[in-house]
């Protein structure tokens, strides 16, 4: 098919009407066949797991569609896929052969609108299948080439994006695209999502001491420097609209950012995780709770309090390399959270109250050095719970308990020696080892007194 005919319209200094490569009718594959990269008949804590019908599809994100239907990319394959709550997968590959699709969002007009990041491209998806692409305008011959990553839909109805550049993006719905400098050299942004104050925020990298922004739907951008040494990756606003979270790939914890009033700096809130050897990324929100996937075969919840607690639903190599991996997981029509698996090949279905691994279901907010406390400790199985006290510094492993499988009474006594590192704002963090399973964990505030 020959190119559309490129359009072009004065909308600010950087704004022209992307063109319309190719808009296809919907053409469907069904069954799950291939040579997958883990076997999905053993993977601990899934209800279902369904295989592509494209080998090597690498499904990288997730999105309820207006159908009911979950909605996921391929970057791979070079497709969007469908997944009905039945499990019944359709493929529908993009029009353009190597795009890479890798994020997708609902857009206002009902389609979905996804980042094609090797072609440079925003895509449109309607229910029925078809597809239409814009080419950034900006990728032009001896330019830096814009590689779209993560999408969201603005407080303004556009659709807005990162793009590996350092620049911002945004298409309106009619395929009007625009971009917007972060004005802060060699940084790119990585995650972007609406949240509070009316206003985009985006993680960013590639520079020291700025690893977030906030962007008007005027395209005004504010840099803000986050705590030291972390390196914010994926950002959402959650179920309360007064915080953004991001997952921090360098200090194993999770921020919460509390904007300022009246032009005054964020405040920041870390949370260390339980799983240590586990990166927190990507988002999904179900039940009043945040959502995450852990690199070590686990999916996490949040609550706004900053309770973490850990499951495994994997082997490990399902959920490896989620970097770049934006909304991996999301709570579908049927109430079920639906995982996309990176490594596998596959979609997990798991449910939103899970039973493997160890947490506590009574423990203390406040404790004393010197004083024994008592922890009830559910487990799914025989195995050992690693206490220990951390904060974003120090980290000291107070009891290793044996427990069995139902509800332990443990107790446990914080050391007349802790370190004074870790008096005043703390957290108390279980480690469940069970043989076979990903570790579990839990993670809770925890005031520590002299």
């Amino acid at each position: 098919m020959s190119l559309s005919t490129r359009t072009r319209r004065a909308l600010g200094a950087a704004a022209i009407g992307a063109a319309a490569l190719v808009v296809i009718p919907a053409s469907a594959s069904a069954g799950y066949a291939g040579a997958q990269n883990c076997s999905v008949a053993k993977q601990p804590g899934m209800k279902n797991v369904f295989l592509t019908p494209s080998k090597l599809s690498n499904p990288t994100a997730t999105v309820l569609g207006p159908d009911g239907n979950v909605w996921f990319t391929e970057q791979s394959a070079n497709a969007i896929a469908r997944i009905t709550p039945q499990g019944v997968i359709t493929e529908y590959p993009t029009p353009t052969q190597y795009s890479g699709p890798i994020d997708l969002t609902v857009g206002p007009d009902g389609a979905i609108w996804f980042t094609e990041g090797f072609k440079g491209r925003i895509g449109r998806i309607t229910m029925a299948g078809a597809i239409t692409e814009y080419t950034l305008p900006w990728n032009v011959a001896g330019a830096p080439q814009a590689s779209p990553k993560a999408i969201t839909v603005g407080p303004d109805g556009n659709l807005w994006f990162t793009q590996g550049t350092a620049n911002i993006g945004r298409i309106t719905t009619a395929g009007v695209a625009t971009q917007y400098p972060l004005g802060i050299g060699s940084a790119f942004g990585q995650d972007i999502t609406s949240g509070p104050g009316g206003v985009l925020w985006a993680t960013i990298g590639g520079t020291n001491g700025y690893g977030l922004a906030t962007i008007t739907t005027a395209g005004v951008v504010t840099n803000i420097q986050t705590p030291a040494n972390s390196a914010p990756l994926s950002i959402t606003q959650g179920p309360n609209p007064n915080y953004a979270w991001f997952t921090d790939g360098q200090l194993n914890a999770i921020t919460r950012v509390v904007p300022g009033s009246a032009g005054a700096k964020p405040t920041f809130t870390q949370y260390p995780k339980a799983v240590s050897n586990s990166e927190a990324t990507g988002w999904g929100t179900a039940n009043g709770k945040l959502w995450f996937v852990g690199e070590a075969g686990q999916i996490g919840t949040l609550t706004t309090g900053g309770v973490i607690n850990e499951y495994p639903v994997a082997n490990s190599s399902a959920f490896g390399n989620w970097t770049g991996t934006y909304n991996p997981l999301v709570q579908g029509s049927d109430g079920n959270m639906w995982v996309a698996e990176l490594m596998c090949d596959a979609i997990g279905q798991t449910g939103t109250s899970p039973t493997l691994g160890m947490w506590t279901t009574s423990r203390p907010s406040t404790v004393t050095r010197g004083k024994t406390y008592t922890l009830k400790i559910r487990s799914s199985a025989k195995g050992t719970a690693k206490i220990a006290i951390a904060n974003m510094t120090k980290r000291t492993t107070i009891l290793n308990a044996q427990v069995k499988k139902g509800t332990n009474t443990v107790k446990v006594t914080v050391p007349s020696s802790l370190n004074t590192a870790l008096v005043g704002k703390s957290t108390l963090t279980i480690n469940g080892v069970i043989s076979g399973i990903p570790q579990s964990g839990q993670a809770s505030p925890l005031t520590v007194k002299k």
